[in-house]
């Protein structure tokens, strides 16, 4: 006894499959009630599975619909969001600004927030609240945006006036969202027991969604002020210069890129590890304004007080000089800065004060050095 081959297992199938779509034909043309309700329940299939208005394609959370469609390859489609309410304020997308140089802008992303806000960063916001118009935070915008994309129409809560009311949405925040000229409103109410969920109504219908929006709107006057510091073209790659001057009688520091490698100038001359050098300008780039003051603290240490200068070369035109002045340290790893226009804000760094003691912080330790060049 042979098996039977695959070719003749096939033939013998689809001869089977035309008999019985034939037979559906004929029954079809004979009884065009049965026709209709064929028709019918191909268009309730095709309903299902477009809109899923029960849930029983969408599964899970993750695979319901978000609040915004807002993501990194489409973010040149938001218009503006805007917020009513405890705060009120209106960021719209400027001009495209000029990126940092491709070496680094092509490095790996980490994860989804990393690669909005490198996509957000493409663009120039600006933040008009109250009577200023000042630039925006890509940060926290991105995070904001993030939010409202990962927050899913999936737990889904009768809209009546009493869970209006329970669920705060009766004084709620209103976001007003703005895409290719479209705009969607959202209204926020109060954030769960939990603390890391939302309600919201959107389109008449209420969600518990899994993320605090509250919390990533702020709870403050000019919450999304720009924390940046330097240009965003600024890079580890491109900076060629730092220079650090100590008022109080210190010595001065100044480290130099000859090529590929850096070298210690001042207060000595040896050549840097380029390791330690790579961590402190990651460091130094990463400084962001977490605070803004209007006046220095009392009882700030001025002790380690110093003046910043990083110069960094543009793809075309002369090198450009950047200064930033150090007042003192809060804490640990908190300092006191002073921008230019006379800002004031505090931010962290764990690596400025390596150059406290540059020699025993950026020459290899192994290696003599030699004599002082001498105060600076």
């Amino acid at each position: 006894m042979t098996d039977a081959s695959p070719g003749k297992t096939g033939s013998t199938f689809a001869d089977k499959l035309k008999a019985r779509a034939g037979n559906l034909i004929t029954i079809a043309q004979k009884n065009p009630g049965f026709s209709l309700i064929l028709l019918n329940s191909f268009l309730a299939i095709l309903v299902l599975l477009l809109y899923d208005p029960m849930g029983w394609v969408h599964s899970n959370y993750q695979d319901a619909r978000p609040l915004v469609d807002i993501s990194p390859e489409n973010i040149d489609t938001l218009d503006s969001i805007a917020l009513e309410g405890e705060q009120s304020w209106v960021i719209a997308r400027g001009e495209p600004q000029p990126q940092p140089d491709k070496s680094e802008s092509q490095q790996p992303v980490v994860n989804e927030e990393v690669a909005l806000e490198k996509s957000v960063d493409r663009f120039a916001w600006k933040l008009k609240e109250g009577d200023a118009s000042i630039e925006a935070d890509a940060k926290r915008l991105s995070r904001l945006l993030l939010s409202l994309h990962d927050a899913r129409r999936y737990y889904e809560l009768e809209n009546t006036e009493a869970n209006r009311k329970q669920y705060g949405l009766d004084d709620a925040l209103k976001i007003t969202v703005t895409v290719s000229g479209k705009s969607q409103e959202i209204l926020v109410g109060r954030s769960s027991v939990k603390g890391n969920e939302s309600y919201v109504l959107v389109d008449g219908s209420i969600y518990l969604v899994q993320e605090n929006l509250r919390r990533d709107l702020g709870n403050e006057p000019f919450y999304f002020k720009s924390r940046r510091v330097w240009p965003l073209e600024l890079s580890r790659d491109t900076v060629s210069m730092v220079e650090a001057d100590f008022p109080n009688g210190l010595r001065s520091v100044k480290i130099a890129k000859a090529g590929n490698d850096w070298q210690l100038l001042a207060p000595t001359v040896a050549p840097v590890q380029p390791t330690e050098m790579t961590l402190f300008l990651d460091d130094l780039l990463e400084i962001r304004a977490e605070e803004f003051l209007k006046e220095v603290p009392p009882r700030i240490d001025r002790k380690d007080s110093f003046t910043l200068r990083l110069v960094y070369r543009k793809s075309m035109g002369n090198p450009v000089e950047l200064q930033l002045r150090i007042l003192g340290k809060k804490d640990y790893s908190s300092y006191l800065f002073e921008k230019p226009d006379g800002q004031l804000f505090v931010g962290r760094s764990l690596y400025l004060e390596k150059l406290l003691q540059p020699e025993e912080s950026f020459v290899d330790n192994g290696q003599a050095l030699p004599e002082t060049t001498g105060p600076q």
